[in-house]
């Protein structure tokens, strides 16, 4: 083989090793980001669709809520978990557009819905009828779009 096609095929190899790298880089970090969302997201199920819903794990979390939010994209919700089943009553501070709000018992069955609640009902406070681990906030009518009834079990 000619001297100059040697030269010419010996210089892309460092050109290969880098796009190779890079592609590596960038589907491990696909795959971080991905890892990292399934632990923060959880989806809600129904025959109606499909929710990404966001969890407030934490006091901090919890406590702020969807509040000082313009909206909540369509689709889309918060998971408040708690550490142990208690009353768990909501209200409508530093929102600024109307939800469902959903509670649920340690085994996700649904317990309580308070359907479009407005952000004109603070400092009212909702609590569920009975004890409550989870609760679900969505956008104004979307429990109903979903079929979501009480005693029903929900799955995320």
């Amino acid at each position: 083989m000619p001297k100059a096609n040697r030269t010419k095929k010996t210089a892309w190899a460092p050109k290969l090793i880098a796009a190779g790298l890079v592609l590596a880089g960038l589907v491990a970090g696909y795959s971080g980001l991905h890892y990292q969302r399934s632990h923060r997201c959880y989806y809600l199920q129904s025959n109606a669709g499909c929710v990404a819903l966001t969890t407030a794990k934490s006091p901090a979390a919890r406590a702020k809520g969807l509040g000082q939010r313009d909206n909540l994209p369509a689709n889309h919700g918060m998971l408040f978990v708690f550490d142990q089943p208690a009353q768990q009553c909501f209200w409508m501070k530093d929102m600024r557009f109307s939800l469902d709000i959903i509670w649920m018992d340690a085994n996700k069955r649904v317990v309580h819905i308070e359907p479009h609640v407005s952000p004109a009902t603070f400092p009212k406070t909702f609590c569920p009828s009975q004890p409550a681990q989870y609760v679900i906030e969505l956008n104004s009518g979307a429990a109903s779009q979903l079929g979501i009834n009480l005693d029903q079990s929900l799955n995320f």
